[in-house]
């Protein structure tokens, strides 16, 4: 019985260290884990060789540097079918090639595999949550997870994009409901973000005299009728947003004075003061009606567009001592 422990512990041991001098190739890489655009690296080594000539190693087919007997190795990783925790896996092939004192050659494989981590995109922008329509939205993308090796080109469905100076920066005109921004580095694809589009806000239509605002239905005092224009006030929400975008003008509008009832004087009005003795002869209790006609609105391009629903739009205000 004794004598049969003694063979197989001795078999035992045979096994282990024939797997021991055994060559295997081995990967040493700088991470198990990256993010995708940047570049997976690291060394390759054939491990139970002792032979003088170092080997030759091939990664993926493609042939490796060889330092100090073991290879170097680097290549993008970039993937898009990533899992529902954001993380996609590959396989990588190694070879060594072990040239033999008899003329031929000996060839290991290994096998190993790693993590592409989907790098986060980060936007920094006025308003985050949406874009509005046919202005200059500045964004700002950036993936922090590539470092210095980001290097940025953006694609757009639904928006036009015009490139900034900074790398990331661009500025995105919407022209659809929805849009849809596609970020790629160095031609390896990252991801998509989906953005929501707003309407530009219509402006409100004051009457500004003497550096007072007056809405419609107010009672404005006679003496207040010197200085008078008519205003186009952007949201104030937008204007902070994009203060660029939101430069209205009232183009033309039809001002009346109303005395029981009847117009008893009145002037279209192409600019937004009007004139110094329109008001001259007004008395308490009169109406002072304003007919928007036209408005308009400077974009970031400093380009003129007519603004929607304000034809005909009119208010009152009634005088008073």
């Amino acid at each position: 019985m004794k004598k049969l422990l003694v063979i197989i512990l001795l078999s035992f041991i045979n096994d282990v260290r024939a797997q021991a001098i055994k060559p295997r190739v081995i990967f040493v890489p700088e991470s198990k884990v990256v993010a995708a655009g940047t570049k997976y690296k690291g060394e390759i080594i054939l491990t139970g060789y002792c032979g003088s000539k170092a080997p030759v190693f091939f990664v993926n087919g493609s042939p490796v540097n060889v330092t100090n007997g073991s290879g170097h190795f680097e290549f993008e990783a970039g993937e898009i079918n990533y899992d529902e925790n954001g993380n996609a896996y590959k396989k990588v092939t190694g070879k060594a090639v072990i040239s033999g004192k008899d003329g031929k050659d000996t060839t290991v494989i290994g096998l190993d595999s790693f993590a592409i981590a989907r790098p986060v995109i980060s936007t920094q922008s006025a308003s985050i949550a949406s874009l509005y329509r046919n202005c200059g939205n500045d964004l700002n993308i950036q993936v922090p997870a590539l470092g210095l090796s980001y290097n940025p080109r953006i694609t757009a469905d639904g928006a036009n994009i015009i490139p900034g100076s900074i790398k990331g920066m661009i500025t995105v005109v919407p022209v659809a409901d929805k849009v849809t921004l596609t970020v790629y580095s160095n031609n390896q694809l990252i991801g998509s973000q989906i953005y929501s589009v707003r309407s530009v806000p219509k402006p409100l239509i004051i009457l500004k005299a003497k550096k007072n605002d007056f809405m419609p239905d107010d009672k404005i005092s006679k003496t207040f009728l010197q200085d008078v224009f008519i205003k186009a006030i952007p949201d104030r929400s937008f204007e902070s947003f994009l203060p660029k975008d939101a430069r209205y003008k009232v183009t033309s509008c039809l001002v009346a004075v109303k005395r029981n009832g009847r117009v008893i004087k009145q002037a279209t009005v192409t600019a937004e003061a009007l004139p110094k003795d329109f008001f001259t002869n007004v008395q308490a209790g009169d109406v002072i009606s304003i007919t928007t006609n036209s408005v308009t609105r400077t974009n970031y391009l400093n380009q003129t567009e007519s603004v929607e629903g304000f034809s005909g739009t009119t208010y009152n205000l009634t005088v008073k001592e």
